[in-house]
């Protein structure tokens, strides 16, 4: 069967017309990841995209059209399978982005935790994204127009509130305006000139705050302020406990009294308590290597530090989340340092050229 995968190039009539570009990807069984790779590329300025069911790397499908006007862009997403998407600190701090992103489900669903907020999001509805905070999301194949704008052209009323992981049902005459402006806008974007999109872009702001008027502003948290701090003192626990092979939700419960139930419950979004003790050694593991931190210690040693049995133990799990191996990974980070690169997020590369968007401007950058 014929493998598709294809870039457009930028669409752009002339100096008064808007980037805009359109990116796909589709992969028939047995051709490889090199569609997810493709994702993951354009993702990675942005988010950490993971496949629920590692199988549909063989069958991966996307596709992404989205127009930028100064430091504001909007996109319409389509993705075939479901996965995990996480934003955490080193995330945040590496991409630099302080941006709100508005983003309507058209179809399909994403719940998890949105920071301190949980959160499910169903077709129809409107979700407020703030990129100077954490996220850790599951989401199935999906349609999604975004727009994404700089938080400090939000009015007052808008920046001072927390808007993470806020959801806006159909039904209020202000979010239905907004979910109909948002179409509309995505629709035409490519065609309008810079100050039509601008003036658009603008009036997306507006309806976003009058949207968000009809939702109290001192609304209660859907976490429960006591879930909220056993939340975050198991959370302090683990960090401060990673590197114990034997930290398990038992002695978490015992140190921290909270409730073996309770503990499952409060991890229930992160894949519970096991996965993210793994993740959050292997995201360590991760930064070590990709930095080139602990040079004179083995693969081996670095992950038995991090709370891995054993070295091959490691490096399998290491392989599965990250696509590279260990040894590998330390390999292009001294690499990148010899050669003054930048860090980038390191991945296998597929020899295409992966899409970087950063801060509104569209960038071509080979891997």
């Amino acid at each position: 069967m014929e493998k598709v995968l294809s870039q457009v190039t930028p669409s752009v009539r002339n100096k008064d017309h808007l980037y805009a570009k359109r990116i796909s990807g589709k992969m028939t069984p047995g051709d490889g990841r090199e569609a997810f790779d493709a994702w993951a590329n354009h993702l990675s300025y942005l988010v950490r995209p993971s496949l629920i069911d590692e199988t549909d790397k063989y069958r991966f499908g996307f596709s992404v059209e989205f127009v930028i006007c100064h430091d504001m862009n909007i996109s319409t997403t389509v993705t075939d399978n479901p996965q995990r998407f996480v934003r955490s600190q080193r995330d945040i701090i590496r991409s630099g982005i302080s941006h709100i992103l508005i983003q309507l489900f058209e179809n399909g669903s994403q719940r998890g935790l949105y920071h301190r907020r949980q959160a499910v999001v169903e077709a129809g509805d409107l979700l407020f994204i703030d990129l100077i905070k954490s996220f850790d999301t599951t989401q199935s194949a999906a349609k999604v127009i975004g727009f994404m704008v700089p938080k400090e052209r939000l009015p007052d009323a808008m920046r001072d509130r927390d808007l993470h992981g806020i959801v806006l049902r159909p039904g209020d005459a202000a979010t239905d305006l907004l979910t109909m402006h948002l179409r509309r806008f995505a629709g035409v974007a490519c065609t309008l000139t810079l100050r039509q999109a601008a003036l658009a872009a603008e009036a997306t702001i507006l309806l976003a705050q009058a949207a968000l008027g009809q939702v109290e502003k001192a609304e209660p948290e859907t976490t429960k302020s006591a879930d909220l701090d056993m939340f975050e003192r198991a959370q302090v626990y683990i960090e401060n406990h990673l590197t114990d092979s034997k930290l398990s939700i038992e002695m978490i419960g015992h140190d921290t009294r909270i409730s073996r139930s309770t503990l499952y419950r409060l991890f229930q979004n992160a894949g519970g308590v096991a996965s993210y003790i793994r993740e959050r050694r292997l995201l360590r593991a991760y930064e070590i290597l990709s930095n080139n931190l602990c040079p004179d210690q083995s693969v081996g040693i670095i992950g038995l530090n991090q709370g891995f049995s054993s070295e091959a133990h490691f490096s399998r799990l290491f392989m599965k989340r990250f696509g590279i191996s260990p040894s590998e990974t330390r390999k292009v980070a001294k690499e990148q340092l010899q050669t003054g690169s930048q860090g980038r997020m390191l991945h296998k590369t597929t020899g295409m050229t992966p899409l970087s968007v950063q801060h509104g401007i569209v960038r071509n950058n080979r891997a």
